[in-house]
């Protein structure tokens, strides 16, 4: 609903700073104002994201989400159009369709996060960034055996066997590299983190977002944990029984390093510069 306003807001403060500094590239992380600004003045685009991998790779998906998938490729489309070249970032490699200009590289992760000492604690973080998604975490309680520390509700409470937390960075990053396991939405950023430290994923994406539900999809066809489009208490059950098997096709995970795509986005902004 704010688009428009929002819109002439920053595409105009972009444009202005666009023509002061006269820069050589434009590298956008995925918003609509960089592709009017650079086709306007002419100046060359880079993508860094992980939304393209939806529009330039042959991905997997569960065939009830085609229509959503068609919905997100088309406003994907509409946000970065023909830049130079897409650089996507991924914890799943799909092949990058015929004549595309794109690379796929491992997730960009934080160094407080690559800095962690993983552990195998007693709680499963629970991180739910989704309105639905209040009522679902409270029948968690059912599960009276286990412990979960709760990300996203913003209040500090303890119920039962739940643990609200506001969020703090350095409190999170802790309870999630000790945690045995998590429970999520299908957000790209917490679920690489999650890989990268060899948590077991429950994911429940919210509804209508194709992107979090490719994401939950792929965690379990990779074999890191489960995708489901509801909240179960039953098959979370379930899900905690196989932590193991989880656990060991984690091990296998490579600890992501971003001196890659580092290396790539200097080669293509000096390609591009010239």
């Amino acid at each position: 609903k704010r688009n428009p306003q929002n819109m002439r807001s920053s595409y105009e403060e972009l444009y202005k700073k666009a023509k002061e500094l006269s820069p050589n590239v434009i590298v956008t992380d995925f918003e609509i104002y960089s592709t009017y600004v650079a086709k306007l003045l002419n100046i060359p685009l880079i993508s860094l994201d992980n939304m393209h991998i939806i529009t330039q790779a042959d991905i997997s998906y569960p065939q009830n989400q085609r229509l959503e998938m068609l919905k997100a490729k088309a406003v994907i489309k509409t946000y970065v159009v023909k830049p130079k070249i897409h650089i996507i970032t991924s914890f799943f490699y799909p092949k990058v369709r015929g004549n595309h200009h794109a690379v796929i590289y491992p997730p960009i992760i934080r160094e407080d996060i690559l800095k962690l000492e993983p552990a195998e604690g007693d709680h499963i973080i629970v991180y739910q960034t989704s309105k639905e998604s209040i009522k679902l975490v409270k029948r968690l309680k059912a599960l009276k055996d286990e412990k979960f520390v709760v990300y996203g509700f913003n209040k500090e409470e303890v119920d039962g066997n739940l643990t609200y937390k506001l969020f703090n960075e350095d409190v999170f990053y802790d309870d999630l590299a000790s945690a045995k396991a998590v429970v999520c939405n299908g957000g790209f950023t917490f679920i690489s983190e999650a890989i990268t430290l060899k948590k077991p994923i429950y994911s429940v994406p919210a509804k209508g977002n194709f992107e979090q539900v490719l994401n939950g999809y792929y965690v379990q066809r990779l074999g890191y944990g489960e995708y489901h489009e509801v909240m179960s208490v039953n098959r979370l059950a379930k899900f905690l029984k196989k932590l193991p098997k989880y656990q060991k096709r984690l091990s296998t995970v490579k600890k992501y390093n971003n001196d890659g795509i580092i290396n790539e986005l200097i080669y293509r902004i000096e390609k591009y510069s010239k």
